[in-house]
């Protein structure tokens, strides 16, 4: 009898020791108690793993407190740890080390998308714009020709190879000419630039400028100065820019600026300093030496920070190329009308002699002219 109750005595201890099916209604109890908070006994998880609890894969436990561990499960998308081992780039805001910048834009937020495999570069600024006070200047040596511009924003540098690439998918450039992706890109019609407009307008969801016959987007049937995507600069707009507004005198009309030989000038400066210029001609001071465009801005900006208004490439403008009204115009364009053939470019490019630099000096080409000298830059309302 004493052996009995000896033997009862150890069998309760061991059992209280190892809370082992005692059904007593505590975690390690050996049964599942949903009503308590349970959702695993050790060893009893019940057919649950890492992936259908949406973690990555590895090895599902049951913890002290009858709560799944998921300590040797591969994390998951959301938890702040970029997993690379599980395809992420990304989780949260860990961006490994990515920014906007970094990844050729000109600056914005960049972001995680919510399936941790690729970056959200929605917030990113593909092109940067620099602001263009509105003002008056003499377009030409006659007094009476003043033109008057709103303000606008103008984007810092030509269009390079890489920012068109992100936009329309291709690029057109004559590699030949060029020393790289951060070049302005060359070889672009003057529809093709209009395009370029119109997508880079959609992709930040701003209303286009152009209308295009679609499908075939061989013509452009007419343009919306009053839309607030992005466009070509009017040639009075290219022109008011180029000279540096009224930085000289804010709020006065510049009576000077259209006579600049170069962008930048300043009266002591040379065009080197300033453009990519003279390739073609040994006897120019400062010219380049390579046969092809540089990267945009590698020479000094202007007064408002724009680059290369002046060489590098000649850039596409909105106008017609026609004889300008004479006396005072506001905001004046030529643009609009069906049947243009020719536009008017500006600036000269890196193979150009130094007077095809300056503010006043214009050519024409036809829309549909493409070259490895020709490139653009663009502009929309603030």
């Amino acid at each position: 009898m004493k052996s009995q109750l000896q033997g009862s005595i150890v069998m309760s201890a061991i059992v209280l020791f190892f809370g082992c099916n005692t059904g007593d209604g505590t975690c390690g109890d050996g049964i599942l108690q949903r009503s308590l908070g349970e959702v695993c006994e050790p060893g009893l998880l019940l057919e649950a793993t890492c992936e259908a609890l949406g973690h990555y894969p590895g090895t599902l436990a049951c913890g002290d407190d009858c709560g799944y561990s998921y300590v040797g499960c591969g994390g998951f998308c959301g938890d702040g740890r970029v997993q690379a081992d599980f395809g992420e780039v990304c989780d949260a805001d860990a961006l490994n080390g990515r920014t906007c910048f970094n990844l050729g834009f000109n600056g914005g937020t960049l972001a995680c998308n919510a399936d941790c495999t690729t970056l959200d570069t929605t917030g990113c600024e593909l092109v940067d714009m620099v602001e263009v006070p509105g003002g008056t200047f003499q377009r030409d040596d006659d007094p009476a020709n003043l033109s008057t511009v709103s303000g606008f924003l103008m984007s810092r540098s030509e269009i390079t190879r890489w920012q068109y690439l992100m936009v329309v998918g291709h690029d057109p450039t004559d590699e030949t000419y060029s020393s790289g992706p951060g070049d302005p890109v060359q070889n672009v019609t003057w529809i093709e630039a209009a395009i370029f407009c119109n997508r880079l307008s959609r992709e930040e969801g701003r209303d286009p400028v152009y209308e295009l016959d679609n499908p075939y987007n061989t013509r452009v049937m007419s343009v919306d100065h009053s839309a607030d995507g992005y466009r070509l600069p009017t040639e009075m707009e290219w022109m008011w820019a180029a000279m540096g507004a009224d930085t000289a005198a804010h709020g006065e009309v510049n009576l000077t600026g259209h006579l600049a030989p170069f962008s930048g000038s300043d009266g002591d400066n040379a065009p080197g300093d300033c453009a990519v210029f003279g390739y073609a001609f040994p006897e120019e001071e400062g010219r380049t030496t390579t046969n092809r465009t540089n990267p945009a801005c590698s020479r000094l900006p202007n007064e408002l920070g724009l680059c290369d208004l002046s060489g590098n490439v000649w850039e596409w403008t909105g106008d017609g190329f026609f004889d300008w009204p004479a006396g005072p115009l506001t905001d004046y364009c030529l643009n609009n009308v069906l049947g243009i053939a020719f536009r008017v470019i500006k600036g000269g490019h890196w193979a150009n002699p130094a007077h095809s630099l300056a503010i006043s000096f214009r050519v024409d080409a036809r829309e549909i002219d493409r070259s490895y000298g020709v490139g653009f830059r663009v502009v929309r309302r603030r």
